[in-house]
């Protein structure tokens, strides 16, 4: 499958997969995967690729949300409700910028991890509103 970062399907795939935020489960064809090599194939535009990767980085980036939340004060099920927004941006953000990864220095999951997910769009629908990659 290919896409256009612009285009929503990545967003509904990643909404579809919500209810395993947080959790340590990997899917079976991810493991032992590379998360550079696949985000090198996302920013050609393989979606499978980027599932691969949101599915061995889901449970980091949902951690440091709901931890963000928490330190914030929130009440434990609006903590997770935010944490979850909050990790769905990161992966927007991620998505439309998986190209930016390689120039890093970083390791895909540390680059993944210092994406501003306030970048995104508010409605994260409309994956077309997401700002430049920085």
């Amino acid at each position: 499958m290919t896409f256009s970062p612009h285009s929503t399907p990545v967003v509904a795939q990643l909404a579809a997969r919500l209810p395993r935020l947080g959790t340590r489960a990997k899917v079976p064809d991810a493991a032992g995967a590379d998360p550079a090599q696949l985000l090198l194939r996302a920013a050609e535009g393989d979606t499978a690729a980027f599932m691969k990767f949101y599915d061995l980085t889901n449970s980091h980036a949902f951690c440091l949300a709901l931890a963000r939340a928490r330190l914030v004060g929130m009440a434990e099920e609006r903590a997770h409700a935010a944490a979850e927004e909050e990790t769905l941006r990161r992966f927007v953000h991620a998505f439309r910028c998986a190209g930016e990864h390689a120039t890093s220095g970083l390791s895909a999951l540390a680059w993944l991890l210092t994406l501003d997910p306030r970048v995104a769009p508010a409605d994260t629908r409309d994956v077309g509103k997401v700002a430049a990659c920085a």
